[in-house]
């Protein structure tokens, strides 16, 4: 499958030290990262970062990190690692096809520079709009 278009995307990633939500949805071009959090006995999304991010980026990037060979990834926990990071990956693309992929410490092919990109994004914006912000009150 060639990846045309891409509509949205949930990456869900939970290890020792937390659970974090990237989102992207096509509609808006919004990229983001939320924080899980229990509270009132309920998983609630904290967001970390938000940016506006084009759905030919999105697609550039998916295109990079080959996201068409991930359908159907399921990653099984090696055996003697006693711990590590658990993800589900889910995108709509195409125009109605669903990208599916998952596994605990046992990763696709492209997995870590597309996780490592979605958080050079998200802090290159954070510290372009601190830099913005800061400039604006001198």
């Amino acid at each position: 499958m060639t990846v045309t278009s891409v509509e949205g995307m949930t990456l869900t990633l939970n290890g020792m030290r937390g659970e974090w939500v990237y989102q992207f949805d096509g509609d808006t071009e919004e990229l983001r990262r939320c924080r899980v959090v229990y509270s009132d006995g309920e998983d609630e999304l904290l967001p970390e970062a938000s940016m506006f991010c084009s759905k030919q980026t999105m697609l550039d990037l998916f295109s990079t990190s080959e996201i068409q060979h991930w359908n159907g990834f399921h990653g099984e926990h090696p055996k003697n690692v006693l711990d590590g990071i658990m993800f589900h990956f889910e995108a709509a693309v195409n125009e109605g096809q669903i990208i599916v992929a998952d596994g605990s410490a046992n990763y696709p092919k492209g997995y870590h520079d597309f996780v490592r990109t979605l958080n050079e994004m998200l802090a290159e914006h954070e510290l372009t709009e601190a830099f913005h912000h800061k400039n604006q009150n001198h």
